[in-house]
């Protein structure tokens, strides 16, 4: 099984099936959604699932197992990658200048480099703590330097669904963060706290859940949702791949 994330083009997807298929001469293959497999691994089917990884952030609401295309609003300026950026820019800030040195003897400092990283931030004794690197990176994913936050983006989804007015206090019911860039200290509660003020159902409750390992969400899910029994009617296998080619999408793969 291999998982792929929400709005991923046709062409991507059928080059995926040749590659495994073709090249590298799997006996079956199956698609999933990332979004989806990470619901599953919470333990429901409906809900809205917020995703922060690497590359990218996202929010999606699902319906009975079932992904609202043109509810996905994706986001890139709070991605890992932009959080890893916001770090260095915040340690060379903190540290060039009045922190880093050159050893005026010509001798190498890699050794002090070194002692630095192994006393979590003291070289040669002296303590070199930068306390706004954490605050500050934690609160890029919240709309620092006036980007929109995810919590803005949990609204969007929701406000984009066909069934907004019948099932949103489903979806603030059922809120799965999800992906490796979700696991800041009190990231569930900021953005309960978030929501609870500018939530459009004024009486829905607002409930956030997170499995111990985030970033590891959308595997478990599809290990769970591979093993099921009822899912082998779900693989595409090479004699489903010669007959029907790329249009097996639409008979084999889960609806989204």
């Amino acid at each position: 099984m291999l998982i792929e994330s929400p709005l991923t083009e046709h062409k991507c997807r059928v080059k995926k099936l040749e590659i495994f298929l073709e090249e590298l001469g799997v006996s079956s293959f199956a698609l999933s959604n990332e979004a989806l497999m990470s619901l599953y691994a919470a333990g429901r089917h409906t809900g809205v699932v917020v995703y922060s990884g690497f590359s990218e952030s996202y929010c999606c609401t699902i319906h009975e197992g079932f992904m609202t295309p043109h509810s996905v609003v994706t986001m890139h300026h709070n991605s890992g990658y932009s959080v890893a950026n916001q770090i260095t820019t915040l340690l060379m800030n903190n540290t060039k200048g009045r922190k880093s040195h050159v050893n005026s003897k010509g001798k190498p400092t890699l050794a002090a480099a070194m002692k630095y990283m192994e006393t979590s931030g003291k070289v040669n004794g002296q303590s070199h703590q930068s306390p706004a690197v954490g605050t500050d990176v934690g609160e890029l994913l919240f709309g620092l330097n006036g980007n929109a936050g995810i919590h803005s983006i949990v609204e969007k989804a929701i406000y984009q669904t066909d069934e907004m007015e019948d099932y949103n206090h489903f979806y603030y019911e059922n809120l799965v963060l999800a992906g490796g860039n979700t696991r800041y200290t009190g990231l569930k509660e900021r953005l309960k706290f978030e929501l609870e003020q500018t939530k459009v159902d004024k009486n829905a409750s607002v409930s956030v859940v997170s499995s111990p390992y985030p970033e590891y969400a959308a595997w478990i899910g599809g290990s769970i949702l591979a093993s099921l029994p009822t899912f082998k009617q779900r693989w595409i296998t090479r004699e489903d791949y010669m007959e029907w080619g790329d249009n097996i999408f639409r008979l084999k793969c889960l609806r989204y």
